[in-house]
Parts: C-alpha cells; structure tokens; sequence
C-alpha cells in the first residue's frame, strides 16, 4: 500500500501528520487488535538532481500504535531533505483455532511525505483502509 502527502517544513515537532491509517483484521477481541510501527527503511540519504530523499525513521513518530497516528518527530529542514520515506508496519495476532497457538501478521504500508517551503496548516490525508 503506498500514501504520500505534503508536508510545511515549518510544521512543528508533535504536530499529527497523519490521523487514520487503519489496518482492518476480521477477527475480534484480541485477534482483532492491530498495532502501527514506523520501522526503518533504507537509511541512507539519496541524492540526485532535483532532491535528496532519506528514511523518516526517528524523524516522524507513532506514539499509541494502536491509533495510527503519524507525528513530527524532528525539526523539518527543506534545504536538506525535501523527500521522507516512511516504512509503517502494522501488526496482529492470529490464534490458530486448532492448536490454540498464537502468530504475528503483518503488513507494510510505505508513506511518502514531501517537504515544501510554504508556510500554513498542511493537509492531512484522508483514512487509509485495508484488511489483512
């Protein structure tokens, strides 16, 4: 799954980002209980013509996994980085109704955020849905 957004560089570190990445389990109770990890991606910094793109990991946050919601983390700085790539895992457990023994499922979504140098509220993104 891939989402991408816009971001203001000058959007400060806590703002909400991102409200409602929501990953449905057709389960229920415990078995339906999903948990959002941003994860680290490629760490290194590309570089080419029009922009140097690098992993959000430590740069935006998830702080209550089970809400999905996506934070500034660090202060933005356009004239380094004007591209994150945010690699978001969302987590299940699955109970195996025969042997009673429990799994982990997971999926990843990757989440493109662009930095731009206006100022102002940025947009944020509708829901993201989808099942495992």
């Amino acid at each position: 799954m891939l989402a991408a957004m816009s971001l203001a560089q000058s959007t400060p570190v806590g703002t909400t980002i991102f409200r409602h990445i929501q990953a449905l389990d057709k389960d229920a109770g415990v078995n339906g209980l999903v948990e959002y990890f941003i994860v680290e991606g490629n760490t290194n910094t590309t570089e080419d013509e029009k922009m140097t793109i690098a992993d959000g990991y430590g740069t935006f946050a998830i702080s209550f996994p089970h809400q999905g919601q996506v934070t500034v983390a660090k202060t933005l700085d356009y004239e380094k980085v004007q591209r994150y790539y945010l690699t978001i895992v969302a987590t299940f457990l699955a109970e195996d109704l025969e042997t009673k023994e429990f799994s982990m499922a997971q999926n990843e979504i990757l989440f493109i955020c662009d930095l731009t140098t206006r100022s102002g509220p940025s947009r944020i993104p509708t829901k993201i849905s989808y099942y495992f």
